[in-house]
């Protein structure tokens, strides 16, 4: 250190190098000060400093004072030590000095001590000076004036400390005079107790008696007072008034008394408030200070501190004496705060220390895997033994002493003395956080402040002062609960004791603990009156609280209360309740615990605030108060690791149990607990349902913050909403949105606006991916489906009434007796907060929009037509959902017209259209109070419902005047506007009645109802069922009735327009009728048909309709041609999922319709040509003379044409490698698959190229599609013939191949007999006869163009061309050929056979429907098409086969009497509707069929067994002849199936189980007979004829 200071020296005098080296002097000091270790290194470096300087004169003493004041400025903490040491060693120098230096030198380094010791004196304790130099060295640094003098003060002062003596302060000194006053200080309070003198004259006389005491024994008057005061402390408790009463009448007494608020007059109050508000500002010891000191304050200090010195606690006796001493007045608070321990240094610290202890309990909460970790094992040496030394016992931390400041807060706060409390609380504002007994304490005495304000809000203030006192009473108790009748009675009176715990925790049956102070806290607590009162002090009063409020929940509900009168009352102080809300009301909640009280008010609360201020408090509430508070920070993670536990054990079968314990923590911490719920369903959805069920037991907050943590989990943009491929949305959002979906459904009550909102503001943003979100919400709430998967039976019953379309959708819709309140929740809502015109209007503009709100980096064609999809289901549920709940004046009233829809919003008019005409959809029956006051799920009324042309006209609004501006002129010239109109306004119900629908239910319902009649039932309830059953048949009927007539006014008002819908032909154009047909497609049939399947179903009816109504200048032919043209690939390209869904529908009626024709010539003569009377398949249209129409001939070539076509299209798509191509081609094929392809090479060019992509595409969604679709043609390969038998211009080699038959699923519309028997594909080829092949037609190289070569002339020429696109003047040879030339066994025999049996049984049919009143004429009966099959023919509804057994050979000749025993038994066991007789019957012709079937495959199964090896080609080719449905001339085919088989004699195997198959056959027809007996008689004995007369007259209704 000397070398560092002599090295300083030598550097010379520069300032700037001197200050860094005193810098760094000064800092080594302070260093070596700061380790205690060095304490003497750090004396003996100081020591070497100032020798240096003042001795040796090596450093200059101008630089040692600069090191030092430096030193001593930032020597911090160090400060004392410094002043110390630096005083001793001047006092060391003083003494020494003449010692150390030379005698010349002695006088300056006198000079520079005394120097260096004046110029740092101010730096130093003065009190310490003066403490530790002689006087001598204190009068040269000029800190006394005369040293002789201080040194005769100070013998003069020990003297008279030390020697003299002029009072008694020791008991022991003067024992019997301190005895004799402890015994007049009890006899007085004894006295007191005893009331035997008036309290003034008892002080008075005690306080005489005190003063003869001190004067005859000369005690210290000090001692006297702390005598006093001791027994005070110890008395406290029942002696209060009477020591208080005497140290008011002593000596002692404060100089002025102190009035107490009960004292005050109302303007004394009101100044006295006054007080406490500019307090408030700025908290300090200045308000309480009396400024003087105090004898009585120093002697209970002195005490204090030997308390807390010699004692481990103090006495809270002492404490509670103090209180009552500064509430009356005797001293102030400065008086003896300097006597408290600890210092308020230490104080500060218990914050810190209160922290760290919430901080670790906070890590050990989190339960990490090393805390959870069990202990390391023990080292072992190489003998075995334990290496590790065995700690010793550790010895208990030592209890920290009690604080004396805490302890006498909590006595002033007890004894009701605020003002004071309030200057230690804004001192120490953590107090009331760490110390739950301080705050509970504060919040009494805010309960008393606040009553006045809290009288107005509260819930008993209309109560009567009767029934007020009534509530304060105690309750009774049972006498005594074992007896069986209980009686009640008052409760035991307790005796009060009272007691110095401020809680009164002692409490027994016959004793209750009181505090002995209770009654007169209140005499000096300031009350509020006014809400400004509380504005202006109660308010910082709880902000001083914050958070510890906690600890009081009653408090915290009366303050919700407060602040909603007074924010619903006003909205001044809203921005001020809003803070404490924010900073004290939501924290403090999460800190209470379970308690419904609080979360309920606290929602009313926040209820008066806006949705966004709401959700940004609870976004503060979740995220920074949790950060800023550690209590929240313990709270969350105890709530998160419960919320954990709870929910991985949550199953289906503990939903109530746990969901009790979820709510349980769900209660003070909503968020967190949604927040981990949400991220598990986001993983795993299916935690979806049980979560939502375990939420019932949550509150209106909780539900509240549920929505916050939705939207919150929506909004998150760290989340991607599409998975990593690009092609579909995320895992996560799916299951977030059908959670959300679902709980808003359970939960009806919540506010569904917000997600609306948010929906609204997400698509506004075109961020189309949260359209996810509206689809469930609308789904779930309103139980309705999209119709994406509807079978043809649901889709033709939609087409009905609203009974018959409730009934075919009821699969996909849910019962709406279950969703009332949720419907008409959802209506409100929406209405309320006016988004239903902002959904419709955002939707509609979205479907023509959507395509082009996908980004380029998400743009793959999957996920926009995804999308695309969601948005038209949306919208669809959205109108469905309007349509049900409202009426039509109120539906039209929610939604713009259709101008400002077009013009204004920019919506398509195709989907403009559909918006105001989806009310039409039905009749205006189901109104929103009809659907409230429904009481069955078929219980509505149709009565009065005349849905005629002009009342659809007058009610649609949409003007003729705003139509032609929709499309181009141009169009106009083909087409009229009325035309345009017509279509777009009408529905499936104007045009179309599912007659066969209507006749299935009637017939079910009767069926249900002989079910019932036979069930055994109770009479009520068989009674209840049937009268349902009846009334649903009468609704049906009356439906069918309405719905005829409206079909007939609508058609009789459409034949007298029709004749100007399409203008006359200009004879300047070559193709007039295609360029019709091209606007009617591109205006009409294409936008609607993609708008969903019942519009296609609408479409195709529709051109039909036009067909039907011989429209003038209407080709068909031509529109035929234009929708089977080339633009159909990039047709289908541009199609999504749902719209080639709908289009499949389309053509599929379209080429159903086409095949009934190509198969039956009688069909196609009635229905196209109307028997000449019909000019849709006219053939030259130039010649107006020339009305000749299209041959049958003729149009088996053009629908070979149109299947050419097809293939071409269907193959170019799926070889194009394009997805949209690939995916919409095999949606539409598989609907197809009845009725194309029917020719060998189409199907076969279809099959390579489904073959082709099985085997090489690697996108798995169109590979899985493409190996079903392929499976399906290998299926249906059977039935196909070739192009030259399809198109009738070859005879077919072999009757066999043209009679291949179908399968079920192969059902051509038109083509089922009465008996739902399907033809043969022999029917395909009914005219194939007239046509003869050319000798060039089979040597050709590709087969359909070869064939198609041979029919077809050579395009290239320039002739004129009919509609059907064949040259007129060239015709075919076979065309020419006369039948004569027929072969008897030939194709066309076997056709005109069956065709004459199909025109048989239609015939029937028809006579049965007139007969049972079904009306038939210019309605088309809707036919089961389609591979889906019928919900109805499920194995709920139909009538199982009858079991498959192997028959003998010679048991054939009594097939027929077993089956016809067997349909009676079959009718009996299912008791139909009729007991028919009759063979030609739709039931008895389905079980024929089934027994026909049965009968072949034993045939077949016997044949094999006796059949030859040389035959089992044959064989293996006839089993699978049988697999397809029988017709009507099974017989004859199954004999020449037996004919052209050789049978073999059997083996003797063969015989053995031949003689026990007929054995065991013949025992079970035993049993059947049996059984069919004894039904009959059971069912004899229990028809009663007043019973049969009943069903007779049902069944005549029914039918």
């Amino acid at each position: 250190m000397s070398n560092s200071l002599d090295s300083q020296t030598q550097q010379g005098t520069d300032p700037n190098l001197l200050s860094e080296q005193t810098r760094t002097n000064a800092e080594n000091i302070i260093r070596h000060a700061g380790n205690s270790s060095n304490r003497p290194q750090f004396l003996e470096c100081l020591q070497e400093i100032i020798l240096s300087s003042i001795v040796d004169d090596k450093i200059s003493i101008g630089d040692v004072e600069a090191t030092l004041k430096y030193a001593l400025d930032i020597s911090g903490e160090n400060n004392a030590l410094l002043t110390s040491s630096l005083i001793d060693i001047f006092w060391l120098f003083d003494n020494e000095l003449e010692n150390l230096c030379l005698p010349n030198d002695s006088q300056k380094s006198r000079e520079k001590l005394n120097y260096l010791a004046n110029s740092l004196k101010s730096s130093l304790s003065k009190e310490t000076l003066l403490s530790r130099l002689d006087s001598k060295f204190l009068e040269t640094i000029n800190l006394t004036s005369n040293g002789d003098l201080l040194n005769r003060k100070i013998a003069r002062t020990n003297t008279s400390l030390l020697y003299r003596q002029k009072k008694f302060n020791l008991l022991r000194e003067e024992n019997e005079g301190y005895s004799k006053l402890m015994v007049e200080l009890i006899d007085g309070l004894n006295c007191f107790h005893s009331n035997s003198l008036d309290a003034h004259i008892l002080s008075q006389h005690i306080n005489e008696r005190i003063k003869t005491i001190i004067g005859s024994f000369d005690l210290d008057p000090n001692k006297v007072l702390d005598t006093i005061l001791t027994i005070f402390s110890s008395n406290i408790v029942y002696g209060w008034k009477f020591f208080l009463k005497l140290l008011r009448d002593s000596p002692w007494k404060p100089e002025s008394q102190k009035k107490f608020w009960k004292d005050m007059s109302y303007d004394e109050q009101e100044k006295e408030l006054g007080t406490f508000v500019c307090e408030e500002e700025n908290l300090s010891f200045s308000s309480t200070f009396s400024g003087k000191k105090n004898t009585m304050a120093q002697i209970l200090g002195h005490d204090l501190q030997y308390l807390y010195n010699e004692k481990e606690f103090t006495d809270d006796s002492i404490c509670y004496l103090i209180a009552i001493l500064i509430k009356y007045g005797f001293f102030g608070l400065d008086n003896i705060w300097p006597h408290l321990s600890p210092s308020d240094d230490e104080m500060s610290k218990e914050w810190d220390q209160y922290k760290e202890k919430i901080d670790d309990l906070s890590f050990k909460a989190k339960g990490n895997a090393l805390t959870m970790a069990a202990p390391l094992p023990d080292e072992e040496s190489e003998t075995g033994e334990t290496a590790s030394i065995a700690s010793e016992t550790p010895q208990e931390p030592t209890k920290p002493k009690v604080s004396q400041k805490i302890g006498l807060l909590k006595a002033l706060l007890a004894v009701g003395e605020l003002k004071t409390s309030l200057v230690i609380l804004g001192r120490y504002p953590f107090v009331l956080r760490a110390f739950p007994d301080v705050a509970n304490l504060y919040h009494k005495l805010l309960h008393v402040s606040f009553a006045p304000v809290y009288s107005s809000f509260s819930p008993q203030k209309d109560l009567s002062d009767e029934i007020r006192e009534r509530l304060k009473q105690p309750k009774y108790v049972p006498t005594d609960v074992r007896l069986r009748e209980i009686t009640l009675r008052p409760p035991d009176k307790k005796t009060i004791v009272y007691g110095i715990d401020p809680f009164g925790h002692r409490e027994d049956r016959t004793q209750q603990e009181v505090f002995f102070y209770e009654d007169f806290k209140a005499e000096n607590l300031p009350i509020l009156r006014t809400l400004d009162n509380f504005n202006q002090i109660g308010i910082p009063w709880l902000k001083l609280s914050g958070i510890a409020l906690h600890y009081d929940p009653s408090l915290v509900i009366k303050l919700c209360r407060i602040a909603r009168g007074f924010v619903s009352k006003s909205t001044q102080g809203q921005d001020l309740w809003l803070d404490i809300i924010r900073v004290i009301l939501l924290p403090v909640s999460s800190l209470v615990g379970v308690n419904i009280d609080l979360s309920n008010e606290l929602y009313n609360l926040l209820t008066l605030y806006d949705p966004s201020t709401r959700y940004a408090l609870y976004g503060e509430w979740s995220s920074t108060t949790i950060k800023k508070y550690p209590e929240m920070k313990l709270q969350v993670i105890n709530t998160e690791r419960e919320a954990k536990g709870i929910l991985r054990r949550l199953t289906k079968t503990n939903v109530k149990q746990t969901g009790r314990l979820l709510a349980k923590v769900c209660h003070p911490n909503p968020y967190p607990v949604f927040s981990i719920a949400l991220n598990q369903i986001e993983t795993y959805d299916n935690l979806v349902e049980v979560i939502v069920d375990s939420a019932r037991f949550m509150t209106a907050l909780d539900f509240d913050v549920l929505t916050f943590a939705i939207l919150s989990s929506f909004s998150n943009e760290m989340k991607k909403r599409l998975k990593p491929d690009g092609t579909s949305i995320a895992h996560w959002l799916q299951g977030l949105a059908s959670f959300c979906g679902r709980v808003f459904r359970k939960y009806p009550n919540l506010d569904c606006t917000f997600i609306v909102e948010y929906v609204i503001k997400q698509l506004k943003l075109n961020q189309m991916f949260d359209l996810k979100v509206l689809k469930e919400l609308l789904s779930q709430m309103t139980g309705l489906q999209p119709w994406t998967n509807l079978s043809d039976t649901q889709l033709q019953g939609a087409a009905g009434g609203p009974f018959l379309r409730e009934i075919s959708l009821s699969l996909i819709y849910e019962n709406k007796d279950s969703l009332k309140k949720c419907f008409s929740h959802l209506f409100t809502t929406l209405r309320r907060n006016r988004l239903v015109t902002q959904l419709v209007i955002l939707l509609a503009q979205k479907f023509s929009s959507s395509i082009y709100d996908v980004t380029d980096d998400n743009s793959h064609l999957k996920l926009v037509s995804a999308l695309y999809d969601d948005c038209c289901d949306v919208l669809y549920l959205l109108m469905e959902f309007l349509n049900i709940t409202c009426g039509k004046r109120e539906y039209y009233e929610l939604l713009p017209s259709f101008d400002e829809l077009v013009k204004e919003y920019h919506i398509q008019p195709h989907v403009a259209f559909f918006i105001l005409r989806y009310r039409h959809l039905k009749p205006d029956t189901a109104t929103m109070n009809e659907y409230a006051d429904d009481t069955m799920d078929i219980d509505s009324d149709a009565n009065g419902i005349t849905n005629t042309e002009d009342s659809t006209m007058t009610d649609f609004p949409v003007e003729t005047s705003s139509i032609v501006d929709l499309l181009p002129e141009n169009v106009w010239e083909c087409i009229n506007p009325d035309l345009y109109e017509s279509f777009w306004k009408f529905s499936i119900y104007d045009i179309y009645v599912p007659l066969e629908r209507y006749e299935n239910e009637s017939n079910r319902a009767f069926e249900q109802f002989r079910q019932i009649e036979a069930s055994g039932q109770p009479y009520s309830k068989q009674k209840q069922d049937c009268q349902k059953l009846m009334y649903l048949s009468e609704n049906l009927r009356k439906e069918l009735k309405e719905h005829i007539q409206s079909l007939e006014s609508i058609r009789k008002g459409l034949q007298n327009k029709c004749t100007k819908w399409f203008l006359p032909m200009d004879t300047q154009q070559l193709r007039p009728r295609g360029l019709a047909s091209k606007y009617i497609w591109s205006y009409c049939i294409a936008p609607r048909l993609r708008m969903g399947p019942l519009d296609a179903l609408y479409c195709a009816k529709f051109i039909k309709l036009l067909h039907s109504l011989n429209t003038p200048n209407f080709s068909t032919i031509s529109f035929l041609n234009k929708l089977f043209d080339s633009h159909l690939p990039s047709f289908i390209f541009a199609l999504t999922p749902r719209e080639s869904d709908s289009f499949s529908r389309f053509l599929f009626e379209i080429l159903s319709d086409v095949t009934n024709w190509y198969e039956d010539k009688n069909a196609y003569e009635k229905e196209c040509l109307g028997n000449g009377s019909l000019t849709g398949f006219r053939v030259d249209w130039l010649d107006e003379n020339n009305h000749s129409l299209l041959p049958h001939s003729k149009f088996i070539l053009l629908v070979s044409k149109w299947h050419k076509q097809l293939t071409q299209y269907f193959e170019h798509c799926l070889l194009s490698g394009e997805y949209m191509h690939i995916y919409n081609a095999i949606i539409i094929l598989e609907k197809l698959l009845p009725c194309f392809p029917l020719i060998q090479e189409s199907g076969q060019s279809l099959k390579k190229a489904a073959e082709k992509l099985k085997e090489n595409e690697k996108r798995e969604d169109i590979k899985i599609l493409a190996l079903g679709y392929f499976a399906k043609l290998c299926k249906k390969e059977t039935t196909w013939v070739s192009f030259n038998t399809f198109s009738g211009t070859v005879k077919p080699k072999d009757l066999t191949a043209v009679t291949e038959k179908h399968t079920s699923a192969d059902i051509v519309s038109k083509s089922q007999g009465p008996d739902n028997t399907i033809t043969g594909a022999s029917n395909l080829n009914a005219s194939a006869a007239e046509f003869v092949p050319k000798a060039e037609n089979r040597q050709t190289k590709s087969p359909i163009a070869g064939n198609m070569a041979s029919v077809v002339t050579d395009q290239n020429e320039k002739k004129p061309t009919n509609d059907t696109g064949f040259d007129e003047t060239v015709r075919p040879a076979v065309l020419e050929k006369s039948s004569a030339t027929e072969s008897p066994e030939g194709v066309r025999s076997q056709r005109s056979k069956t065709s004459q049996s199909e025109e048989f049984k239609r015939k029937e049919r028809e006579r049965e429907r007139r007969f049972r009143g079904t009306y038939t004429r210019n309605i088309e009966k809707p036919q089961s098409r389609g591979p889906q099959e019928n919900e109805r023919n499920s194995s709920r509804y139909t009538k199982r086969d009858p079991p498959k057994r192997e028959t003998r050979p010679e048991d054939e000749n009594r097939g027929d009497r077993w089956r016809s025993t067997s349909s009676q038994n079959r009718n009996a066991r299912s008791n139909e509707s009729q007991k028919r007789t009759e063979a030609n019957t739709d039931e008895s012709s389905d079980f024929g069929r089934f027994k026909t079937r049965d009968d072949d495959d034993r045939e077949a199964r016997h044949q094999t067994s006796s059949r030859s090896n040389r035959n089992g080609k044959n064989n293996r080719s006839n089993d699978r002849n049988d697999s397809g449905p029988r017709g009507s001339s099974q017989s004859s085919e199954r004999q020449a199936r037996s004919a052209h088989t050789p049978v073999s004699g059997h083996s003797d195997e063969g015989r053995k189980d031949e003689q026990r198959n007929i054995g065991s056959n013949r025992r079970m027809r035993q049993d059947e007979r049996r059984e069919r007996d004894s039904r009959l008689q059971k069912e004899r004995q229990r028809d009663r004829p007043s019973m049969r007369s009943g069903r007779d007259e049902k069944r005549r209704r029914f039918q």
